[in-house]
């Protein structure tokens, strides 16, 4: 194993629980991909996949009016996490 490049890179832990609606949706998702294996860099994949989406969405919508960048980022991570739990479950 590689040792971790700190300086580079944010290492996250994630824990789903066991019997959740989600961790079974990953998992088929994960075997639909043939990727059950390398379920961090399929989480890696649809966490992007997912903000392209927010951010293709976002600029999409002619009548939207742009927060305050300081409200953004600070309500950013709230926003786009509820909407994964809204998502998936």
């Amino acid at each position: 194993m590689m040792a971790r490049d700190t300086e580079r890179y944010v290492y996250l832990t994630v824990g789903i629980p066991r019997d959740s609606e989600t961790l079974q949706k990953f998992l088929q998702d994960a075997k639909e991909c043939g990727m059950l294996r390398e379920l961090p860099k399929l989480l890696f994949t649809r966490m992007v996949d997912f903000y392209r989406q927010t951010n293709t969405t976002r600029a999409m919508q002619p009548d939207s009016v742009e927060a305050p960048l300081e409200v953004m980022n600070e309500d950013l991570a709230a926003i786009n996490a509820n909407a994964a739990l809204d998502e998936w479950g």
